[in-house]
């Protein structure tokens, strides 16, 4: 006797083991995702800080970089508790102007998807001073206090992007300080 096809309960059978593996396959895809939104938004984040640097001494004003928890975003600012002369204006397109010749500000904010959230931590206030403490400011002469910027995209999973006074090393690693060569993110 030859058969042909199958039956209903190998059908079932392969469909429930195809089921199961879709199953366990499906979380670990939205943790890989959630690990790459993390990956470039710690990529972004180092390079708006090299590029806020550079601003800040172009235009010789400090520029703070601070974290909006409510927005998911890191928005730049001249930091007028350092230039008090510096009168702020907002013009009808929700940006900031500066009178002092500054111009607009600095750059749009860096927004993040969710579930990315951001912390800035500064390790030394006094050149901080008066600033929000979740910010860090720029100084015209390119230095900023050592600062890290945590990028936190799982309950126990963030990444470190690391500044250092003069800034010009900004490193990115894991938050246990493990460099991140291992999570295939290049400087």
């Amino acid at each position: 006797m030859h058969r042909r096809g199958f039956t209903l309960i190998e059908i079932v059978v392969v469909l429930f083991f195809m089921i199961m593996a879709a199953a366990l396959a499906i979380p670990r895809f939205g943790a890989f995702q959630r690990s790459g939104q993390g990956r470039d938004a710690a990529r972004n984040i180092a390079a708006l800080v090299r590029e806020t640097r550079e601003l800040a001494i172009e235009r010789q004003r400090p520029i703070a970089m601070e974290v909006n928890p409510t927005a998911r975003s890191i928005e730049l600012r001249y930091d007028d508790t350092l230039l008090p002369q510096v009168e702020m204006n907002s013009d009808t397109s929700g940006q900031i102007m500066t009178t002092g010749g500054g111009g607009m500000t600095p750059r749009p904010p860096l927004f993040f998807p969710e579930p990315l959230t951001a912390q800035i931590q500064v390790t030394d206030r006094t050149m901080n001073a008066g600033t929000s403490p979740n910010a860090f400011t720029f100084m015209p002469d390119g230095r900023a206090p050592d600062a890290d910027i945590l990028v936190i995209y799982a309950p126990d999973k963030a990444l470190r992007v690391t500044v250092r006074q003069q800034a010009t090393r900004v490193r990115i690693e894991n938050a246990d300080g493990t460099d991140l060569a291992s999570a295939g993110v290049t400087r």
